[in-house]
């Protein structure tokens, strides 16, 4: 009863409004007649939407309009629809629109509502609209940075306040310990959340923040039903879920109404549509805001970023329904809530019923008068109203849209030529006829019937329908309609603008397939792909995330050279990356390989394709990486292979034409120095004989370097046939994967030998080495000899003695040589890892190939460089495995060997069982 009280007042308050305008139309008529001044032409004003049409937009258009009622204006309303879609692609596209559209158009200002619209203006203002004044407003997050220097754009600010709304919220409910914000990946949103996460951390830091973005829109429901009792909801914005899916107000407001907990919104048009309500924006007020600069634009006021003006248009705005449902108390609200249809007092109602009869009935009075008055006049005014309506008329008709009349049954009573055009009916098939029937016709009726069921008083705007033409083709027509009403309320006639938008929604659905194929295409790629901008990675596909092992969301907004180490292999610095990458951004393709790091530090090779392109006037730059680590490895391993048999070739055809002439060096040096010894009595008695005394040639020998001479020859042979003998053993090693080695055993025979060299004791301090072993005792049967294994871990700790001896003299520290073994996806990893210098870069790559070694001068004439070949040919060339040298932890280097675990094999000690059994 009281809502209808409500109601009637509003009714009444409306008649006294319509009575005064009345009253100022025909007041503004007689003075017509006394002088007809020079009107300056309307003005043009465009209103860009970062939405599609909305409660929010139809509020913005409201305010603007109410503010402007005095100018002449003409307003052109374009719905960005960024909050579903803000592709490049997308955004492209909508530009080569609005330029075709708006080719012959000069706009006097445009009005730029939310983040997306005023982006989109910054991008694009100077190429579709050079020069025109841009003014904003409900922009999330401003700051004069925004604008980056632009020229002619201002406009209004406003804070949501997230202070404010969250002592609010946690005022109503004392004992929430939990927010749940929902929040989407638009342009808006983003912003939003940022200021929302800034507050929330400064001001509320006590309080739990669960953060529901990348969700489906079913998760969102689901979990609003599912929210906890000691939570409440913060609703930010959710135009889109995860998977890029539109959401309507609809559909969003459905997910609000079955929350378990109340949900706080910033904007107004959800209040009571499952939102209880909040610190809540008004569109109107915003509106109104940004019209007020608008106009002073037209008195000639400058605008700049230093005039954009703060308009605080946040109030309380609460529904009395939803703080029942959940039981708060209305003595908690702020002061000065406004909650939704509140009851009023009945006095009050009859006061307001007293007011508006009594000041209707002093206008009726005073208007009889006035038109006694005025009544000689009206002749004259009749005929200049008549050139008006001329005017008018040649206005509609010259329109490029539909425009049309119907009425409430239907009946089609004018419509301008372009309409007729449009619709391909003349006006005899068309006057007279049924307006729905006639174009909407089958399963299209039905979005007849939904249109008057979405219709308010005030009729649609930018309501989209689906006709066909008298040829049968469909259009799609956005109607922008105004209900004419009788003196009861009642429709008289439905007074229609249509525009046709056939070929941009065509447009938009190529583009969103094309989109979708786009992306389809891009994550299917096998190789990574990035999208860079300025030097940062803006786009990437799925293998990206793969590759570097991160989410999406930390490759994103980052420089390549944040994925790659401080130097390369071969030198260059990440310096060299960035001048790569302008480079191509200057246009010059490039392809060259980098070394990479994943997230979790693993480093691996990548061969890097760089190539640049325009859209929009930007420069980007498409990165291709491919990661060619292993290929990388099994051609080096090639590579090695191929040298090694090359050399047990070439060692197997020099065997007897080396060892030969070695033999009868080194017997011929042994028997010159037998054939010089006093203590042989055949020498003695031919000295005799001859006259000459042993002891004064050896003296003589001896102070020449003669018998030094000798002993190197000696030694130089002996070197040489070890170096054969190293060469023979290339060719001794072959698989045998019936049989298999018994590690531990291994490591303990060549521990004991390495303790046990007089020589590597004598020149490296062998003695002084402290083994640390960590091996699997458990018999893995690896499918390496016995002896090959010893002798390749033995070249192994040989080498790592030796480098920790030579370093040892000079820093005077134990030398630790660790032994550890462990299986890991079915391989035995094996690590000898040393304390010594360590294997520079540049020296990896070669140092598994023959005769090639780093030794020192103090070791250099007793080392071959085919320890690590033979260790390499054993280890992988005949057994399969792998084998490679990284960083140690102590600073050294650490060798590390691979060999598969296969089954069939047999280890040692099984024979050896088998034997005695």
């Amino acid at each position: 009863m009281m809502r209808c009280l409500f109601r009637v007042k509003e009714n009444v308050q409306m008649l006294v409004s319509c009575l005064a305008v009345v009253l100022l139309v025909l007041m503004q008529v007689s003075s017509a007649e006394s002088a007809v001044p020079l009107v300056d032409p309307p003005k043009n004003i465009l209103l860009l939407y970062s939405s599609a049409p909305n409660p929010w937009t139809t509020e913005v258009f409201q305010g603007v309009r109410q503010e402007l009622s005095d100018d002449r204006c003409n307003f052109f309303e374009e719905f960005m629809d960024a909050h579903w879609n803000s592709s490049p692609a997308y955004l492209h596209a909508l530009k080569a629109v609005y330029a075709e559209k708006y080719l012959h158009t000069h706009f006097d200002a445009i009005i730029a509502t939310e983040n997306e619209a005023l982006e989109f203006l910054l991008v694009n203002r100077d190429t579709l609209f050079p020069g025109v004044p841009v003014l904003f407003c409900g922009v999330e997050g401003y700051s004069p940075d925004m604008l980056g220097g632009r020229i002619n754009f201002s406009g209004v600010t406003w804070d949501n306040e997230y202070e404010r709304a969250l002592q609010v919220a946690r005022k109503l409910q004392p004992g929430a310990r939990r927010v749940i914000v929902v929040a989407d990946r638009s342009l808006s949103g983003r912003h939003a959340l940022a200021s929302f996460m800034t507050v929330a951390g400064r001001k509320h830091s006590d309080l739990q923040i669960e953060l529901l973005q990348d969700v489906t829109a079913e998760q969102l429901a689901l979990r609003l039903r599912e929210a906890p009792p000691d939570s409440f909801v913060f609703l930010l914005s959710f135009w889109r879920d995860v998977s890029g899916r539109p959401v309507t107000l609809d559909m969003l407001s459905s997910f609000l109404q079955y929350s378990a907990v109340p949900v706080f919104d910033r904007m107004e048009w959800l209040v009571g549509r499952g939102a209880i309500g909040g610190l809540c924006v008004s569109g109107r007020e915003q509106g109104k805001a940004v019209a007020a600069l608008v106009h002073n634009v037209f008195e000639g006021a400058p605008v700049s970023a230093q005039s954009v003006a703060h308009h605080p248009a946040a109030s309380y705005v609460f529904d009395l329904a939803g703080l029942e449902a959940f039981d708060i108390s209305k003595d908690l609200l702020p002061k000065g809530s406004e909650l939704l249809a509140p009851p009023e007092p009945v006095f009050e109602l009859r006061h307001s019923l007293a007011v508006a009869l009594g000041g209707g009935l002093s206008l009726a009075v005073f208007l009889t008068f006035w038109f006694a008055a005025a009544n000689f006049r009206r002749a004259a005014v009749q005929r200049k109203l008549g050139k008006k309506q001329e005017r008018f008329q040649q206005i509609i008709d010259e329109t490029p849209a539909i425009i049309c009349g119907v009425s409430p049954e239907g009946v089609t009573e004018f419509i301008n030529p372009y309409g007729l055009k449009a619709i391909e009916y003349s006006k005899s098939e068309i006057l007279g006829k049924d307006w729905w029937h006639t174009l909407y016709v089958g399963e299209k009726y039905t979005q007849v019937e939904k249109l008057f069921q979405d219709m308010g008083p005030e009729g649609v705007r930018g309501y989209e329908m689906a006709l066909h033409t008298r040829s049968g083709a469909e259009k799609i027509i956005s109607w922008t309609s105004m209900n004419i009403l009788d003196s009861a309320g009642k429709i008289k006639e439905v007074i229609g603008y249509g525009d046709d938008v056939t070929a941009r929604r065509q447009a938009e659905i190529a583009l969103r397939q094309s989109e979708k194929r786009y992306h389809m295409l891009f994550d299917a790629a096998y190789d990574t792909l990035l999208v860079l901008h300025d030097g940062q990675i803006i786009e990437c596909n799925q293998r990206a995330e793969e590759m570097f092992a991160a989410p999406r969301e930390e490759i994103l907004g980052r420089s390549p050279v944040d994925f790659s180490p401080r130097n390369q292999k071969e030198g260059a610095s990440q310096r060299e990356a960035e001048r790569l990458i302008q480079e191509a951004v200057e246009g010059t393709s490039r392809v060259f390989y980098w070394r990479h790091m994943r997230a979790n530090g693993e480093g691996f090779d990548a061969e890097v394709s760089l190539s640049s392109y325009e859209l929009d006037d930007k420069q980007y730059v498409l990165a291709i990486v491919r990661d060619v680590t292993e290929a990388r490895r099994l051609l080096e391993h090639g590579a090695q292979t191929e040298k090694m048999r090359s050399l047990t070739g070439l060692a197997a055809g020099m065997a007897h034409e080396i060892n030969n002439p070695l033999g009868v060096i080194i017997q011929s040096v042994q028997n010159i120095e037998r054939r010089l010894s006093p203590n042989l009595p055949a020498n003695t008695r031919v000295a005799s004989q001859i006259g000459m005394k042993l002891p004064v040639l050896q003296g003589y020998l001896d102070e020449r370097g003669v018998l030094r001479m000798l002993e190197a020859i000696r030694q130089a042979g002996g070197r040489a046939a070890s170096i054969v003998r190293g060469l023979l053993d290339f060719g001794k090693w072959e698989s045998d994967n019936s049989v298999s080695c018994d590690v531990p055993l291994a490591v303990r025979n060549v521990v004991e030998l390495i303790r046990e060299d007089v020589e590597l004791d004598e020149l490296y301090g062998g003695k002084n080495v402290r083994f640390e072993t960590d091996i699997d005792e458990s018999q893995h049967c690896v499918p390496v000899s016995q002896s090959g294994f010893e002798q390749a871990l033995q070249h192994l700790c040989r080498n790592a003695v030796q480098a920790m001896g030579e370093l040892g003299k000079k820093q005077k520290i134990q030398p630790v040589l660790s032994l550890r073994s462990y299986v890991q996806d079915e391989v035995l990893v094996f690590e000898v890892e040393d304390s010594g210098p360590g294997v520079p870069e540049e020296d990896r790559k070669q140092i598994f190939e023959p005769f090639y070694t780093t030794a020192g001068s103090a070791g250099a004439e007793r080392r071959t460089g085919l320890g690590l070949a033979v260790c390499y040919f054993i280890l992988v060339q005949s057994f399969g495995g792998r084998l490679f040298v990284e960083d140690s932890t102590r600073g050294g280097a650490k060798f590390v060997i691979h060999l598969p675990l296969r089954e069939g094999t047999v280890c040692p000690l099984n024979l050896a069982e088998e034997s005695d059994a």
